[in-house]
């Protein structure tokens, strides 16, 4: 039997995943399926103030009828995510000896043991914004996501990605693939967990101490330097694009030793001197 009921319009699933904080409202898991509390064969219509959001294992609780309503209800008034300030971390499972990053059509990928040290994409000022590493026996991705000013979207540490609330920002976790807006169909980052050993950012600015890495439309560009790169092969490095301070005894594909930084105002952005 086919379920006949229409699709969820994109403007009531915004709205739902703001106000229940991008997860699950009774334990904050960001994987989350969309929940009509009233029952769809009592109230056959997609109203947004009807329904919530929860997490497979909460959502089969509730078809099951092992979750009363009234628990949901109650989470729903006040969800996980929005008392915390953060979702729940959620674990993306990543192993093997070869890690691939493709920031658009650039591809950045290097043997990972522990002997051989991590692979960094991008490196601001010492800080890997994206980089895996192996750890006993384990492949662990890092990655770091602010807005201009430095405030952190999303963090991913050793494998475990954990929003951070703003309800200036729509978080839409889909199948592998992450989106960030910032307004409807405004995508700020959009990115691929391609799994067992890739990350494939298809769109992003990667902000860190006002220096922007920007992804679109399969160019990777730098905001402060006017370079760009499109459709190249990073191979066998550690670090791939490095502006400012180098760790100890690495080597940069691409290094930018001095470049004009940016700093937000009430007006917008400015550039600075060199720093």
């Amino acid at each position: 039997m086919t379920d006949s009921r229409p699709p969820i319009p994109s403007a009531i699933k915004r709205e739902v995943r703001q106000r229940c904080g991008f997860g699950c409202v009774i334990c904050g898991l960001p994987l989350y399926e969309y929940e009509h509390m009233a029952g769809w064969a009592k109230h056959p219509s997609h109203a947004a103030v009807e329904m919530t959001l929860l997490c497979d294992r909460h959502h089969k609780e509730r078809t099951n009828k092992l979750l009363p309503i009234e628990v949901v209800r109650k989470a729903n008034e006040n969800p996980h995510n929005r008392r915390t300030g953060l979702s729940s971390g959620f674990a993306l499972h990543y192993f093997g000896l070869r890690a691939v990053v493709t920031l658009g059509s650039n591809h950045f990928t290097a043997p990972l043991t522990e002997r051989s040290g991590p692979l960094i994409p991008v490196l601001v000022d010492g800080v890997p914004l994206v980089s895996f590493r192996r750890e006993d026996h384990r492949m662990l991705l890092t990655l770091e996501l602010n807005d201009q000013e430095d405030r952190p979207l999303i963090r991913i540490v050793d494998n475990e990605l954990v929003y951070v609330i703003d309800s200036a920002w729509d978080f839409d976790f889909v199948a592998r693939t992450l989106i960030i807006r910032n307004g409807p169909r405004k995508i700020v980052f959009r990115v691929q967990f391609a799994v067992p050993d890739t990350l494939a950012i298809e769109t992003a600015t990667l902000w860190k101490n006002g220096v922007g890495i920007v992804v679109r439309d399969g160019s990777l560009s730098m905001l402060n330097a006017g370079w760009a790169s499109k459709g190249s092969r990073f191979e066998n490095f550690n670090a791939g694009i490095v502006v400012g301070k180098m760790l100890d005894g690495y080597a940069g594909c691409i290094v930018f030793d001095n470049v004009p930084r940016f700093r937000w105002n009430s007006s917008g952005i400015f550039a600075l001197g060199k720093l």
